[in-house]
């Protein structure tokens, strides 16, 4: 019976109205780069949804949080937890037209070592971008007057002509189209060549219309 049961409400849940409070939690730069720009198409949609962001680097527990959703880059650990591969994040090496006229242009992954490379970490030491280039491997050490472990911050130094970084697609999208900054070294694959995004949830909230709704809707949008 209790079988029976579940499957009644999933079905219910399935065919009910996406509305109520959506608790979600990712990391602050997608937000602000992807999700924030986005929001008014869902609302429209969904004027019965209302969304509360928790903005986070770490994966804090979806549990103890009572949180719906969380949005999660790279490949996850077997937690327990439910999850969906929404999309895949790519990376690009870009700097300003004006910092290239100044340094010049790389068209090699070795002639990094002689450029101002902002990074993202937070760790000391070596830092390396890695390449490939036809069956072979480049680990190329970089290094710079500045990292952060902050997109928005990489970003809005790469185009005051500070320095080259390598940054998610997505992040730097319209800055590219707008050429505000130059794609560099296009012919060597970065490696990782991508990274998976994904949807993780807890339990059977995935089964909520509510969170169906806004996970459909950005697997849509980041298709395109």
């Amino acid at each position: 019976m209790k079988d029976i049961e579940e499957a009644k409400q999933s079905v219910s849940q399935l065919a009910a109205t996406p509305k109520g409070h959506l608790h979600v939690t990712v990391e602050t730069d997608f937000a602000a780069a992807f999700i924030a720009p986005i929001l008014p198409d869902f609302f429209e949609k969904y004027p019965d949804v209302q969304i509360r962001f928790s903005m986070n680097t770490d994966n804090i527990d979806i549990v103890d949080n009572a949180i719906d959703l969380a949005i999660r880059f790279g490949h996850l650990d077997d937690s327990g937890l439910i999850a969906r591969k929404i999309a895949t994040s790519s990376s690009v090496i870009c700097a300003s037209p004006e910092y290239l006229a100044r340094h010049g242009i790389p068209t090699h992954p070795s002639q990094l070592t002689e450029h101002n490379c902002l990074s993202f970490r937070t760790a000391p030491g070596k830092n390396y971008w890695k390449f490939k280039e036809n069956q072979q491997i480049l680990e190329i050490p970089i290094s710079g007057n500045l990292n952060a472990n902050n997109l928005t911050f990489l970003k809005e130094l790469a185009l005051t002509g500070q320095g080259i970084i390598m940054i998610p697609s997505w992040m730097v999208q319209a800055s590219i189209k707008d050429k505000q900054l130059i794609p560099l070294l296009e012919p060597f694959a970065l490696m990782p060549s991508s990274t998976p995004i994904s949807a993780v949830f807890a339990n059977n909230r995935h089964l909520a219309p509510k969170v169906r709704a806004f996970v459909d809707f950005l697997s849509d949008k980041l298709k395109k």
